[in-house]
């Protein structure tokens, strides 16, 4: 911007030259807003939130810095109105470190522009500058705005997955079409799982992933459409017992301004799969000069018993002698019995089948 005189400061001053008189020769004068911007980063002029500045940029080699202070975590947003065709916004953290930026269209009257950012507590810079053969003169109108986001942003990697129980819903924003959300999840048994994804922007990416936690494999994904409420998606499959991973993801790259205020909600639902019962295997041994009858069940599983019927054969079938029960193979029970041929049978229990041994002689 070029240093006006102290007068000038005071507002600008067009001179157009009137025909003489006797007199002498009239000046008419004209004002323009004169708000002063400073020309650098370190000289930029404060701006408050919920403010809006009048400027204008002074010829094609002018810019504009401003400095906005922000109290608390918001979308920050900045637009330019009324603006030169060819103009230049950006928005900066300290040290020209560029957050978002735009230009006007070439037109007479372009349409406002905006850039916004997704910021913390401290300091921001906005830039306003004319592009080369700009219309310069022309006073623009400057709004800073910020707007309120949630405290806890979802975690970013799978390193910082969060937990979410089966059952659980999860209530989060996207920030922007760079953001991944990472959440892990822990089934104990061979189940049916869904992931369902609501409420969320168009075309964001919902994906289900094994539990390596680096490159692990990906089982299912789904994408919404780009309407401006897509359907809820899901994925649905059949886990075995583990940790999953679930990444929410915009897939698309022209987040709109009131997609990142827009709360999804993420549920994890399993149902356990009824789990196959394990076999088992009863063996009958005639023990003791075969006087003696030894029932061996596997698999021998700690603190289990098994309920057994011994039963006697007989012209027209078999007969129940008795019932008793077994720890299994590593304490095997020994049943004294009379002459005659006997088998086991060995009861179906929860998570196990049943089992008939074979068939035993014993002699005295």
């Amino acid at each position: 911007m070029n240093h006006l005189t102290t007068a000038s400061r005071m507002g600008r001053l067009a001179l157009f030259a009137a025909p003489a008189c006797a007199a002498g020769v009239a000046l008419s004068l004209m004002s323009a807003p004169a708000l002063a911007s400073g020309d650098t980063e370190d000289t930029a002029t404060p701006i408050a939130l919920g403010t809006t500045t009048t400027e204008f940029l002074e010829h094609e080699t002018d810019v504009d810095w401003y400095r906005v202070t922000v109290p608390r975590r918001v979308r920050l947003y900045v637009t330019l109105s009324d603006q030169p065709k060819g103009a230049a916004l950006h928005l900066y953290e300290r040290g020209e470190n560029e957050l978002d930026s735009t230009y006007s269209q070439w037109t007479d009257n372009p349409p406002a522009v905006s850039v916004d950012a997704r910021v913390e507590q401290g300091t921001y810079y906005v830039k306003v500058e004319c592009d080369d053969h700009a219309d310069t003169g022309r006073p623009y109108q400057l709004n800073v705005r910020g707007v309120d986001v949630p405290d806890d942003w979802g975690p970013d990697t799978k390193y910082a997955a969060r937990v979410i129980a089966p059952g659980a819903a999860v209530q989060e924003t996207l920030d922007r079409e760079t953001d991944q959300d990472w959440y892990r999840f822990t089934v104990n048994s061979r189940s049916r799982v869904s992931v369902t994804l609501s409420n969320q922007p168009s075309s964001t990416k919902i994906e289900l992933y094994d539990a390596d936690q680096v490159g692990g494999d990906l089982i299912d994904s789904a994408y919404s459409d780009s309407t401006d409420s897509p359907a809820a998606q899901r994925v649905f499959t059949t886990l075995g017992a583990g940790t999953y991973f679930v990444n929410v993801e915009a897939a698309r790259y022209n987040w709109s301004q009131s997609d990142e205020m827009r709360y999804y909600s993420l549920v994890v639902n399993s149902q356990a799969l009824e789990v196959a019962p394990k076999s088992v295997e009863a063996k009958l041994t005639a023990v003791k000069r075969r006087s003696k009858l030894r029932l061996d069940v596997n698999p021998d599983v700690p603190g289990k018993q098994y309920q057994f019927t011994v039963q006697k054969k007989r012209k027209r079938g078999w007969r129940d002698v008795n019932t008793y029960t077994t720890k299994g193979a590593g304490s095997a029970r020994t049943i004294n019995m009379r002459k005659g041929t006997y088998r086991a049978v060995v009861a179906a229990s929860a998570g196990y089948t049943g089992d008939v041994s074979n068939r035993v002689r014993i002699r005295r």
